[in-house]
């Protein structure tokens, strides 16, 4: 039997579902791969627990009521092979922590995106330089296997031409509601209270997100790729960048006008709004786009992603990868999936 111990950080609304997910079927994984996943350590921003023989199950239930300061370099000393270090954070702190566990051996699977977007050989040391024991599937289209299909296309030789696509399941609900004559701010707030939102919706609406994702697949790609040389056009004006979240949520109220106009002038002409990807050799931007119903992008509904390859082998009928890609559900289910590949190969 194949013991891993796991140490989760943040145990938020994804993080608590992924912990849910695996105390369920901890059983079935140790019957069916042979793999007996350990909880060792959980931790949020204010504290956690730690046993490297792992925690009882009653204490990771009750986390984070039974959280303390942990003395982190102890924790380090027992880092090897045998962890493997969970990011569902939003944090842009933890890439020092990461980079740190992968040099002690462990394996790391993150649905966080922020420690991949900043510091190009940041990212370079994480994924390129971690020989595959680094996962991050589930920060681009949650539980979509788009990073996967992504690097099976660079590593078998064929040349990326273009990728388009709705890469928000977020904003895709938001346009889908509005389309069906909901208001704006209605549909932001429904989308917030649906858990589809990052916790401050605004990296969501500023396309800020949106962008991240894209940056991470133009990396993949192997490009030295920066955030601010993505072109970027938000769903709000600048001026409400310093409101409070309620605040925020009460100004978006007039904006829903400017998005009534926007929908009824987009479907005179047959189109819908839809917030989308383009990037290929030479470029990348992020931004709303009028795009005919009837085409795959405006056939969109709800929180639906899809992604389109268009490759040197997939010109002419380009290869399309459409699903869920927003929810707390189908993203833990994509950091678990991750952490059992991770498994299999320790």
């Amino acid at each position: 039997m194949k013991k891993v111990k796991i140490i989760h950080l943040g145990i938020g609304k994804v993080g608590k579902t992924l912990v849910d997910q695996i105390l369920k079927n901890k059983e079935v994984i140790r019957r069916t791969l042979g793999i007996y996943l350990i909880y060792s350590g959980l931790f949020n921003s204010k504290g956690g627990i730690f046993s490297d023989s792992g925690i009882d199950i009653r204490d990771v239930t009750k986390f984070p009521g039974n959280a303390v300061i942990v003395d982190y370099d102890k924790v380090i000393s027992f880092l090897d092979e045998n962890y493997i270090i969970v990011d569902t954070t939003a944090s842009s702190e933890t890439y020092g922590f990461l980079d740190l566990a992968l040099k002690k051996s462990c394996y790391v699977a993150v649905s966080n995106k922020k420690p991949l977007c900043g510091n190009f050989n940041h990212f370079k040391r994480l994924v390129q330089k971690s020989e595959r024991r680094f996962f991050y599937e589930t920060t681009v289209g949650a539980g979509l296997p788009v990073i996967r299909t992504l690097m099976d296309l660079i590593l078998t030789g064929d040349k990326i031409v273009q990728i388009q696509g709705c890469f928000s399941g977020t904003l895709g609900y938001i346009f889908s509601e509005i389309e069906r004559g909901i208001a704006f701010s209605e549909a932001v707030k429904k989308a917030y209270e649906l858990g589809y939102t990052e916790p401050d919706p605004r990296d969501d609406l500023s396309g800020l997100d949106v962008a991240r994702k894209a940056l991470i697949l133009v990396r993949t790609m192997g490009r030295k790729t920066h955030l601010d040389e993505i072109k970027l056009t938000s769903l709000y004006p600048k001026q409400m960048e310093k409101l409070s979240v309620n605040d925020f949520f009460e100004s978006l109220k007039n904006l829903d006008p400017v998005f009534q106009k926007r929908t009824v002038s987009a479907g005179k002409k047959g189109k819908t709004l839809r917030y989308v990807v383009t990037m290929d050799s030479e470029s990348c931007r992020v931004g709303i786009e009028e795009v005919e119903k009837s085409s795959n992008l405006g056939s969109l509904k709800g929180p639906d992603n899809l992604i389109v390859f268009k490759t040197e082998r997939y010109l002419a009928n380009p290869l399309i990868i459409k699903g869920p890609g927003a929810g707390i559900g189908v993203t833990a289910a994509g950091v678990f999936a991750d952490i059992l590949e991770a498994a299999k190969l320790m």
